[in-house]
């Protein structure tokens, strides 16, 4: 265990506790478990509103047949929150299913709150060795034993690309309400007849709203969008039409700076500019840049492209072209500085 937060009781819970910046399991140190617990780099239990802010946790492993994670709160009454933080590196070396990898998990008790902004979690794997249906990596988990309360998730990047053994979900809600908007659900796990791949899954759990999400997994073998009330989705549009949610949301793949880093590339990824919508409250992204007040960017990270719009120009040229001849002339009128053109031979052919 790297930090463990533990009041007295849920009756008597501390309070109003605070981890800013820390970095945990980040370095040569990093945090293992052997099997004689679930480990975890950050636990909080019964802490009533309980922060973590700008926290790094990273680099853990079971090799024993527990689960392991990076962020868990369990049982956190009153206004919790996780945000600004990188969760990574997840593994479980052994074979077992009842081992799991999972980024963030939060339990929150019926009548309260917690909050998810603004995270980015990525790197998992499981030496699981032949596919199972059981999904073991999750990049967010809401609400597991019976907790019933609402959990916010808002403006975060979560990325599983894992092997096709396991069974894997971006964001699993089991039960208690969510409200989940302005994320980058990103699974690109290989494919397997006898395992599954899900970015959403709400079998069981209420979605009290979800919209202008980047939701997105390549087509593919058991491939799905999401599982709604036990019913697997494989589109995007099919997950709209069973949801009656997710109307604005996308199904694009995006450029990342690297497998590591998961802040998106301003010279691509121009069409995804601006596609999310305002939130109150959240005025600021992973790296505290300021948001965009009216069209903010999707996932934790609030960018500008730079991509160059190209101009149209006018081509200019006439003559024919006949077999053994050297060809016609053409002229382009202008130009434009970062921009290459293709001409195209009968619209396919490239010249």
């Amino acid at each position: 265990m790297g930090i463990w937060l533990q009041a007295l009781s849920a009756t008597f819970p501390d309070q109003n506790c605070v981890i800013d910046s820390c970095k945990i399991g980040t370095y040569a140190n990093s945090i293992g478990g052997i099997g004689s617990g679930a480990t975890w780099g950050l636990r909080c239990d019964d802490i009533s509103n309980m922060h973590v802010t700008a926290c790094e946790v990273g680099n853990i492993t079971m090799t024993g047949t527990k689960n392991i994670g990076g962020i868990f709160f369990s049982n956190c009454p009153g206004l919790s929150q996780i945000c600004n933080s990188k969760i990574f590196n997840l593994k479980v070396t052994g074979s077992s299913t009842n081992s799991a990898p999972i980024g963030i998990r939060i339990d929150e008790p019926a009548g309260y709150t917690a909050s998810l902004n603004n995270n980015m979690i990525w790197g998992f794997s499981h030496g699981i060795t032949s596919p199972t249906p059981t999904i073991l990596c999750k990049a967010i988990s809401i609400n597991n034993n019976g907790y019933t309360g609402t959990v916010n998730v808002f403006y975060n990047t979560a990325w599983i690309a894992t092997g096709a053994n396991p069974s894997s979900v971006v964001i699993s809600v089991v039960s208690g309400l969510a409200n989940v908007k302005n994320n980058i659900f990103y699974n690109t796990s290989a494919a397997s007849a006898n395992s599954s791949r899900y970015c959403y899954y709400a079998a069981v759990g209420t979605l009290a709203s979800s919209d202008y999400n980047d939701i997105y997994i390549p087509a593919g073998t058991n491939n799905y969008t999401g599982n709604y009330a036990n019913s697997n989705k494989s589109s995007l549009t099919d997950w709209m039409n069973g949801t009656s949610m997710d109307n604005n949301s996308l199904n694009m793949a995006l450029n990342f700076i690297s497998t590591a880093n998961l802040h998106l590339n301003v010279n691509t990824n121009c069409l995804f500019d601006g596609k999310g919508t305002y939130i109150s409250g959240i005025t600021q992204d992973i790296d505290n840049e300021v948001r965009s007040l009216s069209i903010p960017g999707i996932g934790a990270d609030e960018f500008t492209s730079i991509c160059i719009t190209p101009t149209v120009f006018t081509v200019t040229g006439s003559g024919s072209f006949c077999a053994g001849s050297s060809g016609i002339v053409i002229g382009l009128s202008g130009s434009q500085a970062g921009v290459k053109y293709q001409l195209y031979k009968d619209g396919t052919t490239a010249i």
